[in-house]
Parts: structure tokens; C-alpha cells; sequence
């Protein structure tokens, strides 16, 4: 019997060619799973907001018991040119406390609430304003209750100014 030598180097090469196939073989469903590819176009774009508030351009009053004068009035305009509908906060916020013998009395359709913390603040709350050029004028009153404003004091002795400052709050509605 003739011994056949082995090509040990060929048998090497051989184990190592049949391991790289195999390895490929059980990577290659994973290198698949794990890449992904996209492409897309598309645009958005954000609905405009334009509310304005302006006031009637006099914030400050002054009552006197001599003259007796009418009752003062303040208006606020809130305009909405945006294309999303706004909900509005009138605030007005006094230098000091408000009176006992001031009232406050706004335009239907506002609720009037105080704020329990700072007694110099009073809120109204209005309605919602419709998209595209919606605007609404609300009318505040102040009324002097001038038994309590005088107070014993004789006529003619007592003058009263009362200032504010005026901040709409604007909510977007969704």
C-alpha cells in the first residue's frame, strides 16, 4: 500500500473557504434586517397668527364729589386677522386695591372675576374670536357709588384718580 501524502495547506484552505461560506451564509438575512433606506418630499406649513388690541387711549379717571360727574367708560377692540380662532382675556390692573365704591360693569357676553390673590386686579373674560378679520369692541363702565365715596367727608372736599394699566391675554383655540 502506497501512503498519498496529504496536502496539509490545501485542507487548511479548504476548512477555511467552507467557514466564510457558512458565516455568510448566517449573517447575510441579518446585514438585511438591520439596513433601511427612504427618501421623501413634503412641506408644512403653520397657520399665521395676527391678533390686535387697542384701547381707547385713557386709562386713568378721576371722580370728584363736588362736580358729580357721569360714570367714566373704557373700551378695548380685539381684532383677529389670523386663520385660527383666538379666545380673549381682558385684564385691567389697578395702581392699588380697587375700591369698595368703584364698580365695574363690562359689555354683555363678559364674565367679570377678581383675582383672590391680588386685590388689584380684576379679569373679564370674553367670547372667541372667529377666524379672518373678526373683531369685537367691548365696553368697560366704572361707576362711582358716591355715598360710600364721600364717606362724611363735606361736598366739594374729596377727589379720587384711579389709574390702570390694560394686558389682553390671547388664547389660540385647536
Amino acid at each position: 500500500m502506497k501512503n498519498k501524502k496529504v496536502n496539509i495547506p490545501i485542507r487548511i484552505a479548504s476548512v477555511m473557504l467552507c467557514l466564510v461560506l457558512f458565516s455568510l451564509y448566517m449573517t447575510s438575512g441579518m446585514f438585511a434586517k438591520y439596513t433601511t433606506g427612504g427618501n421623501g418630499k413634503g412641506n408644512g406649513r403653520v397657520a399665521k397668527f395676527s391678533v390686535t388690541a387697542t384701547d381707547a387711549g385713557e386709562s386713568e379717571y378721576v371722580f370728584d364729589q363736588a362736580k358729580q360727574q357721569p360714570d367714566g367708560s373704557y373700551a378695548v377692540t380685539v381684532k383677529n386677522d389670523s386663520e385660527v380662532a383666538v379666545r380673549y382675556t381682558i385684564i385691567l390692573k389697578f395702581d392699588r386695591a380697587i375700591p369698595n365704591y368703584l364698580t365695574i360693569t363690562p359689555d354683555e357676553n363678559v364674565t367679570v372675576s377678581y383675582d383672590e390673590n391680588d386685590k388689584k386686579v380684576v379679569m373679564l373674560t370674553g367670547g372667541d374670536l372667529i377666524p379672518k378679520s373678526s373683531a369685537v369692541t367691548k365696553t368697560i363702565k366704572f361707576g362711582v357709588d358716591y355715598d360710600e365715596f364721600v364717606d362724611g367727608v363735606t361736598l366739594g372736599q374729596q377727589t379720587e384718580t384711579i389709574s390702570f394699566d390694560t394686558i389682553v391675554r390671547l388664547t389660540q383655540i385647536d
